[in-house]
């Protein structure tokens, strides 16, 4: 028996691409693409923290230090993944970061106690984490991809308000335009 052929709308995607998988990427395009990787990795690491310390009008210091405290996590989280310790770990390159869909529960927790609760609300919140992860591949069946779609988007349409005060928000009354 022959194996069989990939259907021809694949073969045709496959002749589009500009470097194939095992294929060398000339040092200047790699260094761009490096770097707009790397950008676009430390924006969505320390965007949720800057959301949620201009929301809870946090000190300079302050929000430096819960900036500092997402780039540390988001850190030793890629260290972690990228590498199999034990039934840690994934061994692929996975870069962790912060997520928005915390924000809501942070900033009640700030509200209410400041970064000692916050910060104590993650620590506690970590372990449970940790306990569902195995199970999170028999999870992801129970859960069609309209609805994760869906969560997603309004996740992100929840963060509208907060953005456009964010972007507004250096104009103060009275400043020259």
């Amino acid at each position: 028996m022959s194996d069989p052929q990939p259907p021809s709308n694949l073969a045709s995607k496959s002749a589009d691409l500009v470097y194939g998988l095992e294929a060398h990427v000339p040092l200047v395009p790699a260094l761009l693409v490096s770097f707009q990787q790397v950008s676009a990795m430390v924006v969505g690491t320390i965007t949720p923290a800057l959301i949620l310390a201009g929301i809870l009008k946090f000190s300079p210091a302050d929000t430096a230090y819960l900036v500092s405290m997402a780039l540390l996590a988001s850190a030793v989280g890629t260290f972690f993944q990228t590498g199999r310790h034990g039934l840690v770990g994934s061994g692929l390159l996975s870069v962790t970061g912060t997520s928005f869909a915390f924000l809501g529960p942070l900033i009640q927790a700030g509200q209410s106690g400041g970064l000692a609760l916050m910060f104590g609300m993650s620590l506690a919140a970590a372990p449970v984490q940790l306990i569902f992860a195995p199970f999170l591949p028999k999870l992801k069946n129970l859960f069609a991809p309209i609805v994760s779609g869906v969560v997603v988007v309004l996740i992100g349409l929840s963060l509208i308000p907060t953005a456009m005060f964010g972007i507004a928000a250096p104009i103060a009354p009275g400043a020259p335009a």
